[in-house]
C-alpha cells in the first residue's frame, strides 16, 4: 500500500521521536503521545519496530485533527448549555435588578411621605390648632432638649420665663379667638 510505504518511508519527527532517541535503553517499551507524519500531525499507540532502530510501528493512531474535531464535538454541546445558562442568569439578573430599583424608588418614596405625615403630626401635637403658636409639648420638649445641650456644654446657658396672664379667657370671649 502507498500509504504505508510513504509513512514508513518518511522520517517521523516530534516530541515522541525525540524522547524515543534519547532514551535508547526503553527500546522495548510501548509509547503513546504525537508523531509528526507526511505532514501530518498523529496521535495514538507507537512501538518500535526493533530495539535500537528509529523507526516506528503503529499499533492504533488517528489524525490529530480528528481527535481536536471529535474532543470539540463533545464539547460544544456543554458550551451551548453554559451558554444558555449564563444567558438565562443574566436575563434574570436584568429583570431583578430593575424590580428592585422599581421597588426602592417605590420605598423611597413611601419614606419621603411618611416623612411628611410624621412633620405633620408633630406639628398638630407641638402647636394649638387655633393660634399655632407652640403648646406646652413643644416647651418641654425644648426644654429637655436645652437641658440636654447645657450638660454636655457646660459654657452653654439658657433661662426661662414665664408669662401668666389672669382672666385671658375674656379677651377671647370679647374680641374672640382670632384676636386672642
Amino acid at each position: 500500500n502507498d500509504r504505508i510505504e510513504a509513512f514508513y518511508g518518511h522520517p517521523q519527527t516530534g516530541a515522541l521521536m525525540r524522547a524515543l532517541q534519547d532514551h535508547p535503553d526503553k527500546a522495548e517499551m510501548a509509547f503513546t503521545g504525537v508523531v509528526h507524519s507526511i505532514n501530518q500531525k498523529r496521535v495514538g499507540y507507537w512501538i518500535r519496530i526493533q530495539p535500537n532502530v528509529p523507526d516506528l510501528a503503529v499499533a492504533v493512531s488517528l489524525p490529530y485533527a480528528t481527535l481536536v474535531t471529535a474532543y470539540w464535538t463533545s464539547l460544544i454541546p456543554t458550551l451551548v448549555a453554559a451558554l444558555a445558562l449564563l444567558t438565562v442568569l443574566t436575563v434574570a439578573y436584568l429583570f431583578l435588578r430593575k424590580r428592585m430599583q422599581a421597588e426602592s424608588l417605590a420605598i423611597d418614596e413611601r419614606h419621603e411621605t411618611l416623612l411628611s405625615y410624621n412633620q405633620h403630626l408633630r406639628q398638630l401635637a407641638e402647636h394649638d390648632y387655633l393660634t399655632k403658636l407652640p403648646n406646652r409639648r413643644y416647651l418641654m420638649a425644648q426644654l429637655g432638649r436645652l437641658c440636654d445641650a447645657a450638660q454636655r456644654e457646660r459654657e452653654q446657658r439658657f433661662a426661662v420665663g414665664i408669662l401668666d396672664l389672669d382672666d385671658f379667657k375674656r379677651v377671647n370671649d370679647t374680641y374672640g379667638h382670632q384676636e386672642g
